[in-house]
């Protein structure tokens, strides 16, 4: 019968509201009495528990409904509805004061919101900007990050400011295990790198966040880290997993299915163990009712447990369950499944047979199930399934749901159906159901089904984040599903996506790259778009760790130290640890190269000199994990790179340091050759009182002096490199004389050098020392004679054009005029001695010259 309360409620609520143009509602087209049909008929459907409760109570606190009533079906509208007081002392004046102080507030909160956004957004678009030179480079990352004198953070509000305070003190104990994980690699000792980085997400007593927590024993879980009791143990495991997933392998061998199987292993035992805690702490929190007694026996607890969670204590057994001497059988049997006690699930069923007296084949089945590793022989499987469609006919009101979720189980009966059983009521038990039920390979038992994970993880990725995390604002549930379900580098990416969670997802994917549990693109160049790490395609997906790490250090103020602590990350993924090849441990060994680059330290990570001993750096301390095993490969894929960009960015002094530290002295003179031909080859006039090519003529000279005055140096510095060196210097001097029209001066720089004849008549016999001293130099000096040559017959031709003039009144200009003439044409004999070919255009413009200074 209707309710006389609902009934008048129902008609009242009519004359509230009519339809109209402007309110478009349409009326309820129900009576009463079909409103109250509809409503019995969900209350039968929907069965009573805490969790429905508590949702109830929670939906009527919302709307003014004391929180303190505990039986909904009894609720009293005159005691439960907490009636709206007025307040008779505001007016409608203030009334209308408040709404516009409130309509401000919310101006400014939204103004204040598109400002942060738009805040957000600059920084990611320097973040793209800056990371686009990597385009162009294969292993060239942009430059590391300095901490910025201002942010927008700076003019946050306390709450604001306190927060990102917290967040800066959480990277630096973060920052802290990777030190220890790298020291713990370099000694070759065991580290447990998930139970620090709980241990770091919250220190104090608070502990890590729930999300956090489960989500790092889930890893555990994978990753088996809890059974690795030895650091060889855990290389052994990187190097499979890396061989057989992180690969890219096609994941058909016998040896990837069986991997495949152990995490499908792994991920249900986390479930059942995070069960088992639930149980616990339910029973902890009904300690009064549930009277447990201190028992550790798990069958005991689990009936103490199912008579807390179905009310037995109350109200008795739901009316659905079957109920034999006074316990639920199905209850108890299929919650100890859930909880992986198998061996209690065998002794109810070995001791206590007559529980299961509706089904007593079940009872031979389940043995059989529990004891042959989930496979049935094909004649009881077809038993079993044959019941459960004799069940299910007899509808859901009519049969205990857990029996039924059993033969389900046991006979693993509907595999791709989208339908669960009605107990099935969060993500939880439906992730447990559905990895129980996976089957990676049928093996010789052709009968059985094949439903692999690859299928679970379609049928998860089929849901979309939004079922599980609709607001976006909680991606905690969704990662976790996408991680049990081994699907690392989405799950990654999701939690990645969240600004709430990016720096527990960095680390996290640092932890799964550790054991070799997340595929990375075998490429080193990165996409252009920033927002996207994720890389999908119909049978593998990658995950751009790099770019990751790259991204969070440009937006962390964390030391230049901690950093590089990040860096060694990518050498994880090494050919010596079972990677197919060296491309990404190559890409880290040059983005620490870059970090060096970009640092004003350089001394203190690569070493120093302290009364010329060489004294080890940060980096002789962290090679190895770079793949440098000894000096000698740390010098030629590290050391010489460096060299070589220092010396494309014109800073020879570090160029030449970084020579002297890889005791490379003759490489030394190389660069300050290549300083030096750069210098003059300087478009005209580019000398001119130039003080930083005045440094460099000063910084060779002393290097050469240094190197001299060193017996041990100077005995392996070649000496043709040498005199090479020191031409090149009179070179350049004779051209910045030339280009501040010191005409004599740098003739007379450019004849010390000895590389051309002096001002003189020759002849071929003459010629001929300076020409075989000529083809001792080095190809690379030798090549810029030419435009020596050239620069020195100006020189000539504008002496000679000064001095011709004054040949009238001055007499004695006529000898200093012919040794001109002569010096052209030995310049000239010289040129076609040489073993360097002298272009045609210079050759042109030499005969010229002469045929000027001849008439």
């Amino acid at each position: 019968m209707t309710n006389p309360s609902f009934t008048d409620i129902y008609t009242e609520s009519k004359l509230l509201v009519s339809p109209s143009p402007t309110y478009p509602i349409p009326p309820l087209k129900r009576d009463s009495s079909q409103v109250q049909q509809e409503t019995d008929s969900l209350t039968k459907r929907v069965k009573s528990s805490h969790e429905l409760q508590a949702k109830g109570l929670h939906f009527l606190t919302q709307d003014g409904i004391k929180s303190n009533v505990h039986n909904l079906e009894v609720l009293q509208k005159s005691t439960s509805i907490i009636p709206t007081e007025s307040d008779s002392s505001i007016t409608l004046s203030e009334y209308l004061d408040q709404m516009t102080e409130q309509d401000i507030i919310h101006s400014i909160e939204s103004v204040r919101s598109s400002s942060c956004l738009q805040s957000i957004s600059m920084i990611n678009q320097s973040l793209e900007e800056d990371y686009k030179p990597i385009e162009n480079q294969q292993q060239k990352p942009a430059s590391p990050p300095q901490p910025p004198h201002h942010s927008f953070l700076s003019y946050a509000s306390p709450l604001q400011s306190q927060a990102h305070s917290q967040l800066q003190e959480k990277q630096g104990r973060y920052a802290t295990v990777m030190t220890n994980i790298n020291k713990a690699d370099l000694d070759g000792e065991l580290f447990n790198m998930i139970d620090a980085f709980k241990t770091a997400s919250s220190p104090g007593d608070n502990g890590p966040d729930r999300h956090l927590l489960e989500s790092l024993q889930l890893i555990a879980h994978l990753t088996n880290i809890d059974h690795l009791d030895t650091y060889d143990q855990v290389l052994a495991h990187r190097k499979r997993n890396l061989q057989l997933y992180a690969g890219l392998a096609d994941g058909s061998s016998q040896e990837a299915i069986d991997l495949r199987a152990n995490w499908i292993r792994s991920a249900t035992a986390w479930l059942e163990e995070s069960y088992i805690d639930y149980i616990d702490q339910t029973l902890k929190d009904n300690a009064q009712v549930a009277k447990p007694g201190g028992s550790l026996v798990f069958m005991v607890r689990l009936k103490a447990f199912v008579g807390v969670t179905y009310g037995k204590h109350k109200e008795g057994w739901p009316a659905i369950l079957e109920i034999v001497n006074d316990q639920p059988a199905w209850v108890l049997l299929y919650t100890s499944l859930r909880c992986g006690q198998h061996d209690s699930a065998l002794q109810l069923l070995q001791r206590e047979p007559e529980l299961f007296q509706s089904e007593p084949d079940f009872v031979q089945q389940m043995m059989e199930y529990l004891e042959s590793d989930k496979t049935l022989s094909k004649g009881t499987q077809e038993q079993v399934v044959i019941k459960y469609q004799q069940l299910k006919s007899q509808g859901v009101d009519a049969v205990d749901p857990y029996k039924l979720a059993l033969f389900k189980i046991v006979g693993r009966c509907e595999l791709h159906s989208n339908q669960t059983p009605s107990i099935v009521s969060t993500t939880e038990e439906y992730l447990w159901l559905q990895l129980t039920l996976l089957k990676e390979q049928p093996g010789h038992d052709f009968h059985v089904e094949q439903y692999t994970l690859k299928e679970l993880q379609v049928r998860v990725a089929g849901f979309g984040a939004k079922r599980f995390d609709p607001t976006g604002a909680q991606p905690w549930s969704y990662f976790k599903m996408l991680l049990a379900t081994c699907q690392f580098e989405q799950a990654v990416s999701y939690l990645y996506k969240n600004k709430q969670t990016q720096l527990d997802a960095v680390h996290i994917g640092i932890m799964l790259a550790y054991f070799g549990l997340l595929r990375v693109p075998k490429s080193s160049r990165p996409s252009t778009d920033m927002s996207k790490f994720l890389t999908e395609n119909k049978t593998i997906s990658t995950f751009t760790l790099s770019r990751m790490i790259h991204q969070y250090l440009k937006s962390s103020q964390l030391p230049t130290t901690d950093q590089f602590q990040y860096l060694f990350c990518l050498a994880w993924y090494a050919k010596h640890y079972g990677y197919v090849d060296d491309s990404l441990l190559e890409q880290a060994q040059a983005f620490c190269r870059d970090w060096i680059l970009e640092s004003n330290d350089y001394e203190w990570f690569l070493g120093s000199f302290v009364d010329d001993q060489r004294q080890p750096g940060f980096m002789d301390q962290y090679k190895r994990l770079l793949g440098f095993e000894d000096q000698d490969s740390y010098t030629k894929a590290f050391l010489i790179p460096l060299v070589g960009e220092y010396a494309n960015r014109g800073q020879y002094a570090k160029a030449t340091f970084v020579c002297e530290l890889a005791s490379d002295y003759n490489l030394a003179m190389e660069v300050l050759f290549y300083q030096l031909s750069q210098a003059f080859q300087r478009p005209a006039n580019h000398l001119k009182n130039d003080a930083s090519l005045q440094h460099l003529l000063d910084f060779t000279k002393s290097t050469l002096q240094r190197y001299d005055h060193n017996q041990y140096i100077s005995k392996l510095v070649d000496d043709r490199k040498k005199h090479t060196v020191r031409a090149m210097v009179g070179f350049v001097k004779a051209r910045q004389l030339y280009d501040l029209e010191q005409y004599e001066q740098a003739l007379g720089a450019a004849f010390e050098t000895g590389v051309v004849p002096p001002m003189a008549a020759a002849s071929y016999a003459s010629l001929s020392p300076v020409v075989d001293q000529f083809n001792l130099l080095d190809d690379g000096i030798a090549n810029l004679v030419p435009d020596l040559v050239l620069m020195l017959m100006t020189i000539l031709y504008k002496l000679w054009l000064h001095y011709r003039p004054s040949l009238v009144t001055q007499p004695v200009l006529k000898d200093t005029l012919t040794k001109i003439q002569n010096s052209v044409r030995t310049l000239l004999l010289f040129a076609s001695m040489i073993r360097v070919k002298i272009p045609s255009e210079t050759m042109n413009k030499l005969n010229n010259l002469d045929t000027k200074m001849s008439q």
